[in-house]
């Protein structure tokens, strides 16, 4: 693969780790309007319910803070990703994010309503068709999205539990104000490829893992039944 081929076709050149046009939606998905929020419908025991057809919201118990506890899940459905998954609103702020490279959804870690930029998960699909070959290039070249933000690879596997996972590539990055950690998780479906991301501060890793790591978790394909 040709690192500056991948480069062109995937527009490079910006990056959604530092994108300043960013704007947080409205009234914070109030009323399911902000991100097509699916109105609320009861699955039915057998089958289990399409990703169309998946219910607005959810319970989930999760560990956080070393202790269970049970969260209210809002379903993400983003007509332009070929999948919809569940993230905690009370958690996190969506932001929409565009770029000539792509476009997708920042979900910004908000404990309290106070939104720490530092702290996200991104979903992100590639404005132009691109396979999983060419992504990975886009990601790692030397010109790429780690490279531009400075962030130096320390691992990567295609060992995940998460199935729709292809490869998982792990980022560090020491700053000023401490160590910044992160994943990129590179996914492809019917050809195209997409990706999601953590970013971090190392010391929120005990809780943001636990509810950042619930959009991974609960990523379902449209042709899913």
């Amino acid at each position: 693969m040709n690192y500056k081929q991948s480069a062109v076709l995937l527009l490079a050149g910006a990056s959604f780790a530092s994108l300043s046009s960013c704007s947080i939606l409205e009234n914070s998905l109030q009323g399911g309007q902000a991100f097509n929020i699916a109105a609320a419908s009861t699955p039915e025991a057998s089958p289990p319910p399409s990703a169309e057809d998946r219910p607005a919201t959810r319970i989930m118990a999760i560990h956080v803070g070393g202790r269970m506890a049970e969260v209210e899940l809002t379903l993400l459905n983003q007509p332009s990703l070929p999948f919809t998954t569940y993230f905690p609103a009370k958690d996190f702020k969506p932001q929409s994010i565009a770029s000539q490279a792509g476009t997708g959804i920042r979900l910004v870690y908000s404990p309290q309503g106070k939104p720490r930029s530092n702290t996200y998960v991104d979903i992100v699909q590639p404005q132009q068709k691109a396979t999983l070959d060419q992504l990975r290039d886009y990601v790692l070249d030397p010109q790429g999205l780690l490279a531009k933000n400075q962030w130096q690879l320390v691992d990567r596997t295609n060992i995940v539990s998460y199935p729709w996972v292809k490869e998982k590539l792990i980022y560090r990055q020491q700053t000023p104000n401490g160590t910044i950690e992160g994943a990129v998780y590179l996914g492809e479906t019917e050809g195209q490829a997409f990706y999601l991301m953590t970013h971090y501060p190392e010391r929120e890793i005990s809780r943001f893992e636990s509810l950042g790591t619930i959009a991974l978790e609960n990523l379902q394909f449209r042709d899913e039944d």
